[in-house]
């Protein structure tokens, strides 16, 4: 009978502690639910003159590069090494020019669905199956960022 009471009282205790750790864990993720804010899509701070990036910004480089750098380069500027295997070069996210013309929606659905889908190369993958919506908001971000790098360097 003692022995029952033990193992119940233990299990008690690990459930105890397996709530108060998940009470925990869902609070955490209620204060920043993965949306993007204005904060998230901008440089948090700057020290010493160098831009720090937010956690956002770090995902979306992430991803750019396992998903987007072999094609448009590390930098944006279409040419990664698989670039020059394809017939029609990337675009240069670094040209300030052509990036304003593109909405923001329209690298959403450049992302999600893919090049054909939006007429142009069809050998752009559809990462709408890949990436959360948040992923591919964030990654459009990233890439219209390239071109606002690039003014500033200026």
């Amino acid at each position: 009978m003692k022995n029952s009471v033990r193992i119940l009282i233990k299990a008690f205790n690990y459930y105890i502690f397996v709530l108060v750790f998940l009470v925990l864990s869902c609070s955490d993720k209620s204060q920043n639910d993965g949306n993007l804010t204005s904060k998230d899509s901008t440089y948090s701070e700057s020290v010493n003159g160098q831009k720090i990036k937010t956690y956002n910004e770090r995902l979306a480089e992430q991803s750019f590069l396992q998903y987007c750098a072999a094609c448009h380069g590390t930098e944006g500027k279409g040419d990664g090494f698989n670039a020059v295997n394809l017939e029609q070069r990337p675009p240069d996210f670094t040209d300030a020019e052509y990036m304003n013309l593109l909405i923001h929606e329209y690298l959403v659905q450049a992302i999600s669905v893919g090049g054909q889908a939006i007429n142009k190369s069809p050998l752009m993958p559809a990462w709408g199956h890949t990436l959360t919506t948040d992923d591919v908001e964030r990654l459009a971000t990233y890439i219209s960022n390239f071109s606002a790098e690039t003014q500033d360097d200026r």
